[in-house]
């Protein structure tokens, strides 16, 4: 009954416990934190691409749909202008190009998901370094399946490299990240992966190739650079980074040899 009886007193607000995979998860993200406090780098990388996207809308360049001489205009990839002329530049614009306000809000979507987290575990200049090297392997990938008149352009691949980041890590650090933590981590970056291969065997106009080759680029070149979360960072951690930007850079090069 309101308003009649005896005045209970003040009230008290009481809050469940934490679970110990609460805790852990806490803690976890805790020491994230003090590893990396600031995930700049992919933050950075999502208002870059919506720069180029509103850049292009401002110019004209249709929102929803943009034309193929738009696409090649700001950066896309073609085989017969990156390989056949030479524009390697291409290469890394395309990874910034978007097919529509679709096509980019799905994969900014992806990246603010997964970015920060990876950037993270592998420090800002390592992410760096397995971004954009599995960018440019996931556009080298889709030259080499594709004929050189088609065109491709998206973060995708790169986001893939991400993912196949995170795999690394999954695989070379399972001892320094907690049981529950680990589990999730692999199911989640699993289940990306196979979501997303069901999705491109079935709609045709996905780069399969371009995800493909910057899944295997982001692992590969995110094997050395995975790091324990706990512990002091290494002094020649910085030189180990542009080792592997060095000899990733030397790869890519050789890779153009076969296009």
């Amino acid at each position: 009954m309101l308003g009649f009886g005896r005045d209970p007193g003040p009230r008290t607000i009481l809050s469940e416990p934490e679970t110990p995979s609460e805790r852990e998860a806490d803690l976890f993200a805790g020491a994230l934190r003090r590893l990396t406090p600031h995930a700049i780098v992919s933050y950075g990388l999502v208002v870059a691409n919506v720069a180029v996207w509103v850049t292009m809308v401002t110019a004209g360049v249709s929102a929803r749909s943009p034309g193929v001489e738009a696409l090649i205009a700001y950066g896309a990839n073609q085989g017969a202008l990156t390989a056949a002329e030479g524009q390697w530049w291409r290469l890394v614009s395309a990874t910034f190009v978007h097919v529509g306000l679709a096509h980019l809000a799905f994969n900014m979507l992806a990246l603010l998901q997964i970015g920060p987290l990876v950037e993270r575990l592998l420090g800002n200049g390592a992410f760096v370094v397995a971004y954009v090297l599995a960018g440019v392997v996931g556009s080298l990938a889709s030259l080499l399946y594709h004929p050189p008149a088609l065109v491709s352009a998206g973060a995708s691949g790169a986001i893939f490299g991400v993912i196949g980041a995170l795999l690394a890590v999954v695989v070379t650090q399972r001892d320094s990240i907690p049981h529950g933590e680990l589990r999730r981590l692999r199911l989640s970056a699993l289940s990306f992966v196979g979501y997303n291969l069901v999705v491109g065997l079935v709609v045709p106009a996905i780069d399969m190739a371009a995800h493909l080759g910057g899944l295997a680029a982001g692992f590969v070149v995110a094997l050395p650079l995975a790091r324990p979360i706990v512990g002091e960072p290494s002094r020649a951690r910085p030189l180990l980074i542009g080792a592997v930007a060095a000899m990733g850079a030397l790869a890519v090069a050789g890779l153009t040899l076969l296009t």
